[in-house]
């Protein structure tokens, strides 16, 4: 590359031949290709179909995980105890339509499947008591521009952080090093549950479309973020599961 650089101070136009200027041309167009990686942060292709999202048999799996919590059993009733459905209705096409033509945007395929398997959903463990149905969806700052700006005012002197420091996702990401702006992007999905809220960013998505999910908290002073909603919701019945294992062990170890 440095190469075709040297090229182009060296010589004007006008002396260029036909192979250097498509060398020249071939090395924007990579390096337009490379941005635009970056701008989208386009993740390794994994949603290959819509049907790779197997909402139902998951979401049956979580709610029997939820149940088994004495306090979140107290706070349903009884026809969601017997039924073993944490969840509601699916969405209809309709309002799934209404609610992409309000926000102006299209919704990501695992949250989209998702609605159409439950508009809702009453609570996801811990600290969010509620998922919201469709005609509750809205843009995170509509509601929160003081939430909002807590954390943008403290930082305005700050250097912007790179999209490659942002999107890093498990065991090494630090929930306080993400990129703050995109709190004015992103997608209220939750109610404010205990300081926390799930929210989609669509500032970032993967090749297939997946908008980045984050389970956004003061008491994290920031987003645990995911590649998707499908991710998210993973992430959170595990912990779940977790918690009930701990209380076992507890248990067990009194006993």
């Amino acid at each position: 590359m440095s190469g075709i650089l040297e090229i182009a101070n060296e010589n004007s136009l006008n002396k260029l031949t036909a192979i250097d200027l498509m060398r020249i041309s071939l090395f924007l167009a990579l390096q337009d290709f490379y941005d635009l990686i970056r701008l989208n942060q386009c993740l390794p292709r994994r949603y290959k179909t819509m049907s790779t999202f197997q909402w139902r048999p998951f979401l049956e799996q979580y709610s029997r995980e939820l149940l088994a919590f004495s306090d979140i059993r107290a706070k349903v009733s009884d026809d969601v105890i017997q039924s073993i459905w944490m969840g509601y209705e699916p969405a209809a096409a309709e309002d799934i339509d209404e609610l992409e033509s309000r926000i102006g945007a299209q919704l990501p395929d695992s949250y989209r499947q998702f609605l159409e398997t439950s508009n809702g959903w009453r609570s996801s463990g811990g600290s969010i008591y509620e998922i919201f149905p469709t005609r509750k969806v809205q843009w995170f700052r509509t509601n929160n521009r003081e939430w909002i700006d807590a954390y943008l005012e403290p930082a305005k002197e700050e250097p912007l952080l790179s999209i490659d420091e942002h999107c890093i996702y498990g065991d090494n990401q630090d929930p306080c090093r993400f990129r703050l702006e995109y709190l004015e992007s992103t997608l209220q999905i939750s109610e404010e549950g205990d300081s926390a809220v799930y929210l989609l960013n669509p500032e970032i998505k993967t090749f297939d479309g997946e908008w980045e999910a984050w389970f956004f908290a003061n008491w994290l002073a920031g987003a645990t973020r995911y590649p998707s909603f499908w991710d998210l919701l993973h992430a959170e019945c595990r912990s779940v599961i977790a918690m009930r294992e701990e209380e076992s062990r507890r248990f067990h170890s009194e006993y």
